[in-house]
């Protein structure tokens, strides 16, 4: 994780990606998120690629809130990187 934020609230939790042939999780990808929860205890998030962020809390507005962090925390890694290669 790149912001103390996302720290404190994803402690030690790298968020992992699914990669399937779809832009959303269909019926048979289940058992994959399923894996993917069962390997990161306490895992609130996934990457779904060609899609985005996938969180789950136990309602909608935590869930919300943690798609937010992800995506936030995505866009200061990206800066990060792009700040590291100025030549200052």
């Amino acid at each position: 994780m790149t912001t103390w934020q996302a720290k404190l609230k994803l402690p030690g939790k790298e968020i992992p990606t699914l990669d399937i042939p779809s832009p959303m999780v269909r019926e048979e990808d289940f058992p994959l998120v399923k894996a993917i929860f069962d390997a990161t205890p306490g895992l609130q998030a996934f990457l779904l690629v060609d899609h985005g962020v996938v969180a789950g809390a136990a309602d909608p507005i935590h869930a919300e809130h943690t798609a937010e962090l992800v995506e936030e925390t995505a866009q200061v890694a990206c800066l990060k990187a792009a700040v590291a290669k100025l030549p200052i």
